[in-house]
């Protein structure tokens, strides 16, 4: 598993570094800038370290193969703040609002909760919003523990593709219409209410940026072409529910509807940049190595 999770590092790493770079000058006024830049530099430190020897422990080896998940939560959260160094506030949520309205003659995101209004409606679509962290930690789980010899090809495309949003958010900042004044999150129900209990923390702190394209809509698709279930059944539930998380994250706000169409577009592009990449790799991989010389007979 070391040698074959050895991309992921290498993508891990250069991330690491990268948006490092982004917080030097920040963190040499110190705060939460340098604790974060000597976050990135340990981290990048364990991974090599990781990378070069083979845990021999079980728990070793389990944080050996998790890590890139535990990451990814990890490198959400710290975002708003690589973002924020690069670009003044506000970002740049007025130009695709417009480019919203232009699509779709106005704005879904104020209209759709209207027309589903009721309490079984606000449930439903809570819950597809929260499932898309049940599809992204449980389908790593998922293959981790029912086919390992697939984790290397699916950590290595999930991360990508992870990585490729976050440099879009810090590049094109969008925080989404939850920021806006007039504009609250739905808190009557079970599912809302747990939502929002994740999300406000968020808000009280100031989102800058996450909103453009939907990270949670492409990193369904992904994962959705990753799976590939064979059942048509299975197919068309995974599919179903990648749509329903599309439809939700509108619903609840916490995107422009042109924001969900760009991450199912940025989500099947994505996972063609990285499946092909990784491919790419594993050739050039076995076209190096040579092949072990033949014993001499007797």
């Amino acid at each position: 598993m070391r040698r074959s999770l050895a991309y992921v590092d290498g993508l891990v790493v250069g991330y690491l570094l990268l948006s490092g770079l982004i917080l030097v000058p920040e963190g040499e006024r110190g705060g939460v800038y340098a604790w974060t830049l000597a976050a990135h530099l340990m981290a990048s430190v364990g991974i090599v370290g990781l990378g070069r020897r083979e845990p021999r422990s079980v728990l070793g080896r389990t944080v050996r193969e998790m890590y890139p998940l535990l990451l990814l939560l990890v490198f959400y959260l710290e975002v708003d703040l690589l973002a924020r160094i690069l670009h003044p506030l506000p970002g740049y949520d007025s130009l695709v609002r417009s480019w919203d309205a232009w699509l779709f003659g106005g704005h879904p995101h104020d209209t759709l909760a209207l027309w589903l209004d009721g309490r079984l409606w606000r449930e439903v679509f809570h819950l597809l919003y929260v499932s898309y962290y049940l599809l992204l930690i449980g389908s790593y789980l998922g293959v981790w523990l029912t086919a390992p010899e697939r984790l290397p090809r699916f950590a290595f495309v999930v991360t990508g593709m992870f990585m490729s949003f976050l440099a879009v958010f810090v590049a094109f900042p969008v925080a989404g219409p939850l920021t806006a004044p007039d504009v609250s999150i739905m808190t009557n129900g079970w599912f809302p209410q747990l939502v929002a209990w994740v999300y406000v923390p968020l808000q009280v702190n100031g989102i800058a940026t996450g909103a453009f394209p939907s990270s949670h809509v492409g990193l369904s698709v992904g994962i959705a072409c990753l799976l590939a279930p064979r059942r048509w059944t299975w197919r068309y539930l995974l599919w179903g529910l990648v749509g329903g998380i599309a439809v939700s994250t509108t619903y609840g706000r916490f995107h422009y509807a042109i924001d969900a169409v760009a991450g199912l577009v940025a989500g099947g592009l994505l996972y063609l940049l990285w499946t092909t990449l990784y491919t790419a790799l594993r050739k050039r991989e076995a076209s190096t190595v040579r092949p072990a010389p033949a014993a001499r007979s007797l």
